[in-house]
C-alpha cells in the first residue's frame, strides 16, 4: 500500500492473515457515509467495467456490507490525527 486507505471485501473472514506486517490496521466501516461512499465506489466500479462480481455486492448488499473492511496504513492515519490536531475547532 502507498498512503491510502483501502477498502476490502473480506468474504472469507481470512483478509487479515494475507496483510503484511507494518501495512495497516484492519477497521470495521461504522460510519454511514463511509459506508454510502464505499456503495458509492462499487457502484461506479460496476458501471465503469460491467464488472460481475461488482453487480453480485450491489445485489447483495445487505448481506455484505458487514464483509468489507477498511486497512488502514499506519503512517496515514498518523498524518490524518496531525491534521485534526492542527485544525481550528469548529
Amino acid at each position: 500500500m502507498s498512503g491510502g486507505i483501502a477498502y476490502v471485501l473480506d468474504e472469507k473472514g481470512d483478509f487479515l492473515r494475507q496483510l503484511q506486517p507494518g501495512d495497516g490496521e484492519l477497521q470495521s466501516l461504522d460510519e454511514p457515509a463511509e459506508i454510502e461512499a464505499v456503495k458509492v465506489m462499487v457502484r461506479r466500479h460496476a458501471d465503469l467495467t460491467d464488472s460481475i462480481l461488482a453487480g453480485r455486492v450491489l445485489a447483495g448488499w445487505s448481506g455484505l456490507v458487514n464483509k468489507f473492511v477498511k486497512v488502514m496504513p499506519k503512517d496515514y492515519q498518523r498524518m490524518l490525527q496531525a491534521i485534526r490536531r492542527l485544525r481550528p475547532p469548529v
